[in-house]
């Protein structure tokens, strides 16, 4: 968790230096391609078909177990596997390169779209074929090492593309730093992993045995329509915008993003850390054991969250305006939007933690169907209607179905035996709170500054200072007597003593 953080945090601040020095010099445009072709390209990942994460939840148990045997199995066929993959995506890839002029549509880039859409295929296409190894490195519990190369990378690679751009302005050689680098760190981790577990190195690894060759295919019969829905519900809004509102509102939304994005990644993070830990608890078969440690990890995902989505809400437009200007700011009902969508978001990973740990990919197969599709719809109706907002209105609507079925059905009732009441009055009474918290953070932060008279720079680190103190302040009123808080103050206390 701490390296992870430590690589968000480093990341953001970063991100931000960096997006408004190609801003500057580039423009939004350039950044509404930039989003637009990673949308693109996460579509194209599909093609994994949640082979990775099947292959991870089957290498938990041999590990814990220290059988050399299955591991060597398990990634001799994770290689042939993503080996298949990056040869598909790149066909996919190839098939689509002619007519990405037609699915920018009209811009005065004065680029090539196809070259830079090949340069941006060429970096996913190597990250199958060289990024693998990295996965006997997480289900060891030493993610921190791939935290650690990931912290180098970023600072390399935002020196060296800030570097081009001060020195060229050439966008093509913008992308191939990151595509040298990429695979750089990869080679790096794939050197570190052989190190750390030599015996993957060793030739001619066993076969695979049939039963878990059967677990594999039934959990990615589950994961393909996982992986489509992802895409659908969290990566077609850069193509909707840009389809009906164009690529200059995307850009501008790509700032946006940005920030949701790192703080989201920051928390996703912390939450993530504790998966291969759950994957061994899972393995003992305690259900109050398990339950215990669920609602911790979800109380500490709620207040992350919320502490998120208050910051957003009030830090964002002052930030913004000081960060890239006034020009570059969305209306406040799209702020509105993005905050309880993020919430929802943020929100999803303690369960999803649990759920894919245990492995549970096949059994709500359907589940990401019925989202997708009310995504898909409800986005292209309501954007058409209320503009911006009602793409994030589409995405939070298709989002309740996790909320509603799937969650307390495969998560609360299947792995610790709960009860659908309890699980309606939790998830309810969580979801209040955290409105009436943002609410109330924003109201005090607005009577704070506004009777202060600030603006700019003043304004932006008073809103900081606010987001940290009053919301943390009404959860630890709201908490005091919660047995999770009590936990964590008990960690926090023995660490310091």
């Amino acid at each position: 968790m701490v390296m992870a953080v430590i690589l968000n945090i480093a990341t953001i601040a970063i991100g931000f230096f960096t997006q408004r020095i190609f801003l500057h010099i580039l423009g939004a445009e350039y950044m509404g391609l930039n989003s637009l072709f990673a949308n693109i390209l996460s579509a194209l990942a599909v093609a994994e078909l949640g082979i990775g994460n099947a292959i991870i939840f089957s290498m938990y148990k041999p590990m814990a177990e220290d059988d050399e045997t299955t591991v060597r199995a398990l990634m001799a066929f994770y290689k042939r596997c993503y080996a298949i993959i990056g040869l598909i995506v790149l066909v996919l890839g190839l098939a689509i390169l002619p007519f990405t002029p037609e699915i920018v549509g009209e811009q005065s880039l004065g680029v090539s779209v196809q070259i830079i859409f090949a340069i941006s295929l060429a970096d996913i296409v190597f990250s199958y074929y060289l990024g693998y190894k990295r996965s006997i490195i997480f289900v060891a519990q030493q993610n921190y090492i791939i935290d650690f190369v990931g912290l180098i990378y970023i600072i390399l690679l935002s020196s060296l593309q800030m570097l081009v751009l001060f020195i060229t302005k050439n966008y093509y050689l913008y992308l191939l730093v990151k595509l040298a680098l990429r695979i750089l760190q990869n080679v790096v981790l794939n050197t570190i992993a052989g190190k750390m577990f030599p015996y993957i190195k060793e030739p001619n690894p066993p076969a695979l045995s049939k039963k878990i060759r059967k677990d594999i295919a039934k959990k990615v019969k589950g994961l393909i329509y996982h992986k489509v829905a992802s895409f659908v519900v969290l990566g077609t809004d850069n193509i909707i915008i840009t389809t009906f509102l164009g690529l200059f509102i995307n850009g501008l939304y790509a700032s946006y993003y940005m920030i949701i994005n790192s703080v989201q990644g920051v928390i996703y993070q912390i939450i993530t850390a504790t998966m291969a830990s759950v994957g061994n608890l899972l393995v003992e078969n305690d259900k109050k054991k398990q339950f215990g440690i669920f609602r911790k990890i979800r109380f500490m995902n709620f207040w992350l969250a919320t502490l998120g989505a208050a910051g957003f809400i009030i830090v964002m437009d002052s930030f913004v305006s000081v960060w890239l200007g006034t020009d570059f700011l969305l209306s406040f009902e799209v702020l509105i939007v993005l905050a309880i969508n993020s919430h929802m978001t943020m929100m999803r990973t303690s369960y999803g933690v649990f759920k894919e740990a245990a492995g549970i990919f096949y059994e709500d197969r359907f589940v990401p169907l019925i989202e997708s599709a009310i995504n898909i719809v409800a986005s292209v109706v309501l954007v058409q209607i209320m503009g911006l907002p009602g793409v994030f209105l589409g995405t939070i609507l298709s989002g309740l179905v996790l909320y509603v079925y799937s969650y307390p059905k495969f998560v609360y009732k299947k792995l610790f035996g709960g009860s659908y009441k309890k699980y309606i009055f939790e998830t309810v009474g969580l979801a209040l709170l955290a409105a009436v918290i943002c609410v109330v953070s924003l109201f005090a932060s607005r009577a704070i500054t506004g009777a202060m008279g600030l603006t700019g720079i003043p304004l932006v680190v008073a809103n900081i200072a606010i987001v940290l103190v009053i919301p943390n302040l009404l959860m630890l009123v709201c908490f005091a007597k919660n047995d999770n808080l009590k936990f964590f103050i008990n960690k926090v206390r023995r660490k310091n003593v």
